[in-house]
């Protein structure tokens, strides 16, 4: 992605959510589609550009 931020598909954030793909980004920062772990859910996790 090209904000700078990139999270790799299987890593863990937060320790309840793992990445499964990115799904968009922009000019703050990145959206990625993440599955909470202790829920089996799919959620959406926005990451901001500092």
């Amino acid at each position: 992605m090209g904000t700078g931020i990139e999270l790799s598909a299987g890593s863990v954030v937060g320790r309840d959510f793992r990445v499964v793909r990115p799904l968009a980004e922009g000019g703050m920062g990145a959206v990625y589609v993440v599955e909470q772990l202790s829920t089996g859910k799919a959620r959406a996790l926005k990451v901001r550009e500092r």
